[in-house]
């Protein structure tokens, strides 16, 4: 049996960045040890693991019992080297020769241009890595919101001592937050809401999805982005809410208005962008809620007479959404047209930009480049067997149910 000392020498010895292997599901796995705390009973310390090889929201803490403090086996040291040219050995050497003032002006530009491309890729690498490690470590391990205990998946920046509780207990109406469930009791003994702020711009059934503008509901918006932040990666908008409006879908009970998921829109989008940010609540994924919020964008869409598209990059499980969904879509305009359809004309009925028809048409292989055009090549037999492959929704939008008109920009 180790001694206490022993033990305690094991503990110091363990390196931060280290490479051990942890426990997880009762199997070990090679991990990353991100950083060290002392657990609640004093006793013993915790580490936040990131395992390697996998996705960032099974970060975890764990007990020291749950980490062999000694080097994983698949550990390996990975020396690379990169030689970068220097900015002038990408220049032509002109030195010897004579240049006319407009190849010397010509010179300058591309030096300059370089040297901008240069210090820009430095800044957004700088800006990566400092929001890496501002997000590193996950200490909201839980919440409770309505009648789910949901685990979270990402660091979320919740202020003062919130952001450092392993549990919040939210609102699901009003989305306040507190660290203890009897202040959520009193909370809802004196909460005026019963649904989200804002107005009912769809109800079909069971399904209402409320507009919520950033700038008039600023706080619920805020803790809408905080709340999404806990199961989103790379989403950065927590507090500058007033450019967006959001779009919260609820199921609706005898007791209120559920929140299920939200999309946000940017009012003035220059990039026609019809979706900022996108999520379902665990609970609710693989229901069909995804694609029923990405119908109901493109539907907006076209009530404001635009081809649009979500703003880039998608997270893994968004961009499954959306490729079932365009797939779906896509097949079935093909379907019903009788006469040759053209990628333009697919874009116009349905919204949905050139580029992401491209790219889903490419994926289902029913796409080539011939003669300097891109040409769907598709018969009726190939277009039911990769029909059957595609799941067709669970949901779809009543465009009758729908109550709400463009509105202005400026506002």
């Amino acid at each position: 049996m180790k001694s206490n000392k022993s033990k305690n020498k094991t503990r110091e010895n363990v390196n931060i960045s280290g490479k051990y292997m942890a426990k997880r599901n009762d199997e070990w796995y090679p991990a990353e040890i991100i950083q060290k705390r002392t657990h609640q009973d004093q006793n013993t310390c915790e580490y936040y693991v990131h395992y390697s090889n996998s996705d960032r929201r099974l970060d975890r803490w764990v007990l020291e019992d749950h980490v062999k403090f000694i080097p994983s086996s698949q550990e390996q040291e990975e020396c690379v080297s990169s030689v970068s040219a220097p900015i002038s050995a990408i220049i032509p050497d002109i030195s010897n020769r004579k240049m006319t003032r407009t190849q010397k002006k010509r010179l300058d530009e591309i030096n300059e241009s370089l040297m901008d491309t240069e210090t820009e890729s430095q800044e957004i690498s700088a800006l990566e890595e400092e929001r890496k490690a501002l997000t590193k470590v996950k200490y909201i391990i839980e919440i409770q919101i309505g009648k789910y205990l949901i685990d979270t998946w990402y660091f979320s920046p919740y202020p003062d001592e919130y952001g450092k509780s392993p549990k919040l207990w939210i609102c699901e109406y009003c989305l306040f937050y507190t660290r203890y469930a009897v202040s959520l009791h009193l909370h809802e003994r004196e909460c005026e809401y019963n649904n989200p702020p804002g107005t009912e711009v769809y109800r079909s059934g069971a399904i209402s999805i409320y507009e919520a503008d950033g700038r008039i509901h600023k706080l619920y918006c805020q803790n809408l982005c905080l709340l999404a932040k806990l199961f989103l990666d790379h989403k950065t908008l927590f507090f500058d809410v007033e450019a967006f409006k959001f779009y919260v879908l609820c199921v609706v009970d005898m007791a209120g208005a559920h929140i299920v998921g939200f999309f946000s829109k940017e009012k003035d989008s220059p990039d026609c962008f019809n979706v900022a940010c996108i999520l379902v609540l665990p609970p609710y994924q693989k229901h069909g809620y995804g694609r029923l919020l990405i119908a109901f964008s493109y539907e907006l869409s076209k009530l404001e007479g635009i081809v649009a598209g979500p703003e880039t990059p998608l997270s893994d499980l968004g961009l499954l959404a959306y490729r079932s969904y365009w797939s779906w879509v896509l097949l079935q305009e093909i379907y019903s047209s009788d006469d040759e359809v053209s990628i333009t004309e697919l874009s116009y009925r349905t919204s949905i930009n050139e580029c992401d028809i491209l790219d889903t048409l490419n994926w289902l292989n029913l796409i080539k480049y011939l003669k300097n055009n891109y040409c769907v090549c598709i018969t009726r037999e190939t277009l039911l067997s990769v029909f059957k492959k595609i799941k067709p929704p669970r949901f779809f939008v009543n465009t009758a149910a729908i109550r709400w008109y463009p509105y202005d920009n400026a506002m």
